[in-house]
This record gives C-alpha cells, sequence and structure tokens, in this order.
C-alpha cells in the first residue's frame, strides 16, 4: 500500500465536490488534512488514482496526486487524523 496526497480546485464545486469526495473516501483509507487535500492509503499507482479521480473533474478544475513524502510535518491537524498520519505514512 501507497499513501498518497490528493489535492484539487475546482472551478465550480456545487457540480461534482460530492462525487469527487464520495471516491476519494471509497480508497482502503483516508484522512482529511483541509478543505481540498486528503491523504489516501492504495495499493494503486498516482497514475490510476488519477486517471480514476478525472472522471469526476469538469474543465478547468485541477487536481493534484503525488506521493507523501516523509518525514512529514503538520500543524492544527484534529487528533484522528495525526493519529493516521503516524499510522500510514511511509518509514523513513
Amino acid at each position: 500500500m501507497s499513501t498518497f496526497i490528493v489535492t484539487f480546485e475546482l472551478i465550480q464545486p456545487a457540480l461534482n465536490q460530492e462525487r469527487l469526495l464520495q471516491r476519494i473516501r471509497a480508497y482502503p483509507s483516508w484522512a482529511r488534512v483541509s478543505l481540498v487535500s486528503y491523504l489516501i492509503l492504495t495499493p494503486e499507482t498516482v497514475v490510476q488514482v488519477r486517471d480514476q479521480l478525472v472522471g469526476f473533474l469538469k474543465p478547468g478544475d485541477k487536481l493534484f496526486v503525488g506521493n507523501c513524502p516523509v518525514p512529514s510535518a503538520w500543524h492544527g491537524q484534529p487528533e484522528d487524523v495525526s493519529k493516521w498520519i503516524l499510522e500510514n505514512q511511509p518509514k523513513a
């Protein structure tokens, strides 16, 4: 399993945000780190994740899927998100 960061910017969120979020939350494990950023745990590649999520985007929307680097640092995350990161980020 790999940990990836998924970030997006939707030109008209009302049109497709809920469907996109449902798809992101369908990955085996995930944590929301901001309004438009998620960490996901999946056996797929970044290209496979991108290709799956692109179908939920409209023209002009932006999407980034990248490997979650280690070590990572954060501030202000809820306890459950911090715990998720500690349990799922790759070990250095």
